[in-house]
């Protein structure tokens, strides 16, 4: 299917749904690529004068979908890092042309993989939460989104080939760090003034449960395979 051909036909469902319905708040999602990067579907789809008259571009939505060369070698599972950089990087040209072209249009990137049952929000057995609902909730009780803002974070591992690392600094002085470990071995942190502060992290020791806090009494952290941290920085002084 070209994209010249689908524009028609989504401007034709929508006409047909408002000739039987008469309803025109109804909201509409286009495209649902599952090759995201296909750059001249946006430029076309998202450009107006390509489409009938009163024809809304409520939303668009894409795909993405990382693999590994298997499912049970967790080592395979770096693979997933790499993708995930190059679909970012995908994501922020996406977004340019949507901002000229169509900028009152929404994104929706409704499919994110890889479907797997061990990357589920609940153990589909037990109910209990996994890894990515524990990290799901680390992250919405710590960032605040009204007032945290990301600053540049430089560390040892310059290509960031190992870890992931992003620092906010928030109100009154409230600073702290995620830091992602990118590798299926431990890696050694090294951060600066972070001694006294508190880290919760979120590994396989932890299980089916929440994120583990402990103190830090060392600017050197060792993050054990694939662990997701947030470093609670101590209050300057």
């Amino acid at each position: 299917m070209t994209v010249e051909y689908y524009t028609r036909a989504y401007d034709a469902v929508i006409q047909g749904i408002r000739r039987h319905t008469n309803n025109y708040d109804m909201k509409y999602v286009g495209m649902a690529l599952g090759g995201h990067n296909e750059f001249d579907w946006y430029r076309y789809f998202l450009n107006h004068s390509n489409h009938a008259p009163d024809i809304p571009l409520d939303m668009i939505s894409y795909h993405f979908y990382a693999g590994a060369n298997t499912r049970t070698n967790p080592k395979d599972y770096e693979a997933f890092f790499s993708q995930l950089d190059t679909f970012t990087f995908e994501v922020e040209q996406i977004e340019e042309i949507r901002k000229l072209l169509s900028p009152e249009t929404r994104t929706t990137i409704d499919e994110l993989g890889p479907q797997f049952p061990s990357v589920a929000l609940l153990n589909w057995t037990t109910g209990e939460g996994t890894a990515k609902y524990w990290t799901t909730k680390l992250l919405i009780e710590t960032v605040d989104i009204d007032n945290d803002e990301g600053v540049v974070t430089q560390t040892s591992d310059v290509s960031g080939e190992n870890i992931f690392s992003q620092a906010f600094v928030g109100k009154n002085g409230r600073r702290w760090v995620l830091i992602i470990n990118k590798r299926y071995a431990n890696v050694d942190v090294f951060l600066p003034g972070c001694t006294g502060g508190r880290m919760q992290i979120v590994n396989e020791a932890s299980g089916f449960g929440s994120a583990t806090e402990v103190t830090l009494t060392s600017s050197r952290i060792t993050l054990s395979p694939y662990a997701i941290a947030v470093i609670h920085m101590p209050s300057e002084t």
